[in-house]
């Protein structure tokens, strides 16, 4: 009794000290949280997990894995009497780590999306798609409904283990683009806080386009990348939906952006939380070669155009091929930047900070969802409290 009379004495501040030491792994700081609610609430401070995981800086292990959907192969095809109408496996996609056998919240091995979520109907998720995935949340299309004359989607979260399905989009397209918003996008926008609406587990909002660019969330706007008579263009959407734009990106014209043979540019979100965009095109040794795009000065929205100008430039050392395009992946926590190759097993790992340049075989093709976890918003969600 006196030796927990004199740590009740311990201030606050103290206490928080000693917590950010242990804050070092994971696991150790949610046992210090479940021990008592003073330690519970000091660890939720925004204040301490600010420190443990700086806003604007890289954490490297952010990045948990990927959410793969498979592709069926020409004998499954024969079975289900189809003619490659629908490519993908009739089974769920599947968790690949990215770091085993580190210890992740999702786990160091392979698993089912299904074996993450409870309550969701048999075989719901059985051939869905991964269309985007952002501060833990996976977002999928669902077989019901494609190619026909609607679009269903649901949205996973595999930490806490919840599946909201969306109400379905009366609309024949085969190509849709989404992006998610969470309530912290919301809070850094009006500091007001979002609560869910009735019947679905957690806030988010899904902006959706026909089409096959990716939508990037940033400074308060959701972008899309768009081109027109051989110009690229950004479309902007407020986080309230209400404020649209579009605003053309200006290259210099010595460095004007080649033509389109291996994928098009994609639009990414840098760790500083600045506007990316990343190019491939052809060096002189015929190799494949990844170009980031910043805009110069602040990014305004509201103007016409802005100026881009190329800030990296990074060799991949990998043969071209004119049987696939090549799709790009940057991670906005993570500083890591994948290079899906669609025809072949082959992906480049790229480390933003260093530089340095890996090629990673053997398990998953261009239907890989990358998956990174907001560590301060993971920690308050699961302490129970709120991030505002």
């Amino acid at each position: 009794m006196k030796h927990a009379a004199a740590a009740d004495k311990i201030p606050d501040d103290i206490v928080v000290e000693i917590l950010f030491r242990v804050s070092t792994d994971s696991a150790d700081l949610f046992r210090c949280a479940a021990t008592c609610k003073r330690w519970c609430a000091l660890i939720a401070d925004k204040s301490l997990l600010g420190r443990r995981w700086p806003d604007k800086a890289c954490h490297r292990f952010a990045l948990l894995g990927f959410f793969v959907q498979q592709r069926r192969s020409k004998h499954e095809d024969a079975e289900l009497g189809v003619d490659r109408a629908g490519i993908y496996s009739q089974q769920p996609p599947f968790f690949v780590p990215v770091n085993p056998p580190k210890k992740t919240p999702l786990g160091a091995r392979r698993r089912f999306l299904t074996s993450f979520v409870t309550g969701v109907p048999a075989g719901l998720l059985h051939g869905a798609t991964p269309l985007t995935a952002r501060c833990g949340l996976l977002l999928l299309r669902l077989a019901c409904g494609s190619h026909t004359h609607s679009v269903h989607l649901a949205l996973c979260d595999p930490l806490t283990g919840t599946c909201d399905v969306l109400p379905p989009l009366e609309c024949p397209v085969t190509s849709i683009s989404c992006a998610i918003l969470t309530a912290s996008d919301y809070c850094s926008s009006d500091g007001q806080q979002r609560r869910s609406t009735p019947g679905y587990s957690t806030f988010f909002t899904v902006l959706t386009i026909v089409d096959n660019y990716t939508g990037v969330v940033c400074q308060g706007m959701t972008r899309w990348l768009c081109m027109k008579s051989s110009k690229y263009y950004t479309f902007n959407v407020g986080i309230e939906g209400g404020n649209i734009s579009v605003t053309e990106l200006s290259i210099p014209a010595a460095d004007q952006l080649s033509s389109i043979d291996y994928g098009c540019p994609t639009l990414g979100v840098a760790i500083d939380g600045t506007l990316n965009l990343f190019h491939l095109r052809r060096n002189a040794a015929d190799l494949l070669q990844l170009d980031i795009w910043m805009p110069r000065g602040d990014d305004n929205v509201g103007e016409i155009e802005t100026l881009w100008l190329r800030v990296g430039t990074f060799n991949l050392n990998a043969a071209l091929t004119r049987d696939g395009l090549i799709r790009v992946w940057s991670g906005e926590k993570s500083g890591t930047l994948f290079v899906f190759y669609a025809s072949s097993w082959r992906v480049h790992r790229l480390d933003i900070q260093t530089g340095q340049v890996e090629e990673v075989t053997g398990f998953f093709r261009e239907d890989a969802m990358p998956m990174e976890i907001d560590w301060p918003a993971f920690f308050i969600s699961r302490l129970g409290v709120h991030i505002c």
